[in-house]
């Protein structure tokens, strides 16, 4: 099933990309081939054309995020906005990198042994809600 298909509108669709270094996904439309280790090949033509990024790294060491955040900056927009998601302990972390805030909802995936957190730079009515799927243990 292609990445993309969640994307019912057209226009939306057309004007998304997926960024990634596993190239099963080349055939899809706006494919940017991505190396997190290496932020500073994303090609120049797209520096500072996105509007939104959707950031959901592999690993969520603070290296990582330096590098995921480098690239973020490239591309976003001055007023773009980031949605991102990671553990809580990255919290202080990830708002002085990116200037995001946790939200209230929290995805849930199961089988996963921590829970993960979305972060935003902006406000969200919707983010703003516990998602009831998740049990708030604090």
């Amino acid at each position: 099933m292609p990445w993309c298909n969640s994307l019912q509108d057209s226009q939306l669709r057309k004007n998304s990309a997926l960024f990634d270094l596993d190239k099963q996904w080349s055939s899809e439309p706006n494919f940017v081939v991505y190396d997190f280790n290496n932020p500073e090949d994303i090609p120049a033509n797209i520096h500072h054309t996105f509007d939104c990024i959707v950031i959901d790294p592999p690993f969520i060491t603070h290296e990582v995020w330096r590098q995921y955040a480098a690239a973020a900056k490239l591309l976003l927009t001055p007023e773009g906005r980031i949605l991102l998601s990671t553990i809580p302990e990255n919290d202080s972390f990830l708002k002085k990198l990116l200037g995001v805030d946790m939200q209230n909802f929290k995805p849930s995936i199961p089988r996963l042994v921590y829970q993960y957190c979305i972060y935003v730079n902006y406000s969200s009515e919707l983010l703003s809600q516990p998602n009831p799927e998740v049990l708030d243990e604090a």
